[in-house]
């Protein structure tokens, strides 16, 4: 009887066992560099916002910086004024310095990066509050010590016979309203604008039509006791 000698059908030969091997680590491969160049992306786009939000917190501490200069560069306002301003502004550069940017630099994923960019937003609302209260203050104080210096030439003009009665009026009206801004202006919250945003817009611009009308009537009592 005849023995078959040819068993290639039977195992796989070496080059067919080499050639598989070959196959599957070009396969493993690919899907390996494909999942290390998904890694990479997620990592450049987490690393770009990380910038972003940390430009943001630059962003406003150097406008806090410059309304601080020009409030200390301001004449009519008093030391004690200044001071007051100067430690409000202080207090919110400190929370963006010490717990809004650390939150940023220190979060290792998406999640929690977007939590530590939203706080920059709305732990401070730095544009949307904290800037306008700043500001508007210091215009009230202004229009204060503006009316204060008024009132006393107005006296002077009374002692003198004159009537001041007009100029004296306008004084009075300002000054009552320029205390009821103070307070409007004090009740404004971060957490009332993250409440109501357009709410506390139409409080800002409550606020400043009433501011210049203010003004406008010291203005007058102003012209009205220098025609005395």
């Amino acid at each position: 009887m005849k023995t078959d000698t040819n068993t290639s059908h039977q195992r796989p030969t070496v080059r067919m066992i080499a050639g598989t091997a070959l196959a599957g680590a070009i396969l493993l491969g690919t899907v390996g560099g494909a999942a290390g160049a998904s890694t990479t992306v997620a990592r450049k786009g987490i690393e770009a916002r990380r910038t972003q939000c940390i430009t943001e917190i630059d962003r406003r501490v150097t406008a806090l910086g410059a309304v601080q200069a020009r409030i200390d560069a301001m004449k009519r306002l008093s030391a004690e004024e200044k001071a007051t301003q100067d430690a409000n502004i202080g207090a919110v550069v400190t929370t963006l310095n010490t717990v809004n940017r650390p939150a940023v630099v220190s979060a290792a994923t998406t999640a929690t990066l977007a939590q530590a960019c939203a706080g920059i937003y709305a732990d401070v609302r730095v544009f949307a509050v904290v800037l306008p209260q700043i500001i508007d203050t210091v215009k009230i104080e202004a229009m204060q010590t503006f009316s204060d210096r008024l009132t006393e030439k107005s006296a002077a003009k009374a002692a003198d016979g004159k009537d001041t009665s007009a100029p004296d009026a306008l004084i009075a009206a300002a000054n009552t309203s320029l205390t009821s801004l103070t307070a409007k202006v004090s009740a404004v919250t971060v957490a009332g604008f993250n409440a109501d945003p357009a709410g506390t817009k139409a409080t800002w611009d409550a606020i400043f039509a009433e501011m210049w009308t203010d003004f406008g009537n010291l203005i007058t009592a102003s012209n009205q006791i220098a025609a005395l």
